[in-house]
């Protein structure tokens, strides 16, 4: 029986870390300090962690939903090539975990579309390979959807 959030998460990650969940040919991971994302042919899963810091709270199933729905609210918008929807994890009748499906959600993902990793900003500034054409734009358009955002207190 786990006793921790995290460790009650550690099936689900077993789970997205195996090949045969996506029927692809391997499974790459990319951590942050507050998720995982598991790349597997042309999609990409991201999982909250179940972990609680002072700015923020993925501790239970029910915050990580929310949390990814508000990801993909926020970011669906601005790349909705990108941005496919949330996913639940759940436990079929049987006990096993499934991406998706029938069955008690036991945990929940963000949906992306895969995309070549050489065109993250920091591996172009690594190739100092960000012109200022590019980056202007871009801030501007920050700049604009932050100023347009609803105030949260």
């Amino acid at each position: 029986m786990p006793t921790s959030p995290a460790e009650a998460q550690e099936e689900t990650i077993g789970l997205l870390s195996r090949t045969a969940t996506y029927g692809a040919d391997a499974v790459e991971i990319a951590e942050t300090h507050a998720a995982m994302v598991f790349l597997a042919g042309d999609l990409a899963y991201k999982l909250k962690k179940a972990i609680r810091y002072s700015y923020l709270d993925y501790s239970t199933p029910a915050l990580r939903r929310a949390a990814c729905a508000a990801e993909f609210a926020v970011n669906r918008p601005l790349a909705p090539d990108l941005y496919l929807g949330t996913v639940p994890v759940t436990r079929a009748p049987g006990g096993e975990l499934r991406l998706g499906g029938d069955g008690e959600a036991v945990d929940w993902l963000v949906a992306m579309r895969r995309f070549d990793q050489s065109v993250q900003f920091d591996r172009m500034a690594e190739r100092d390979a960000l012109p200022l054409e590019l980056m202007r734009p871009l801030a501007d358009r920050i700049a604009e959807v932050h100023g347009a955002a609803a105030i949260r207190s």
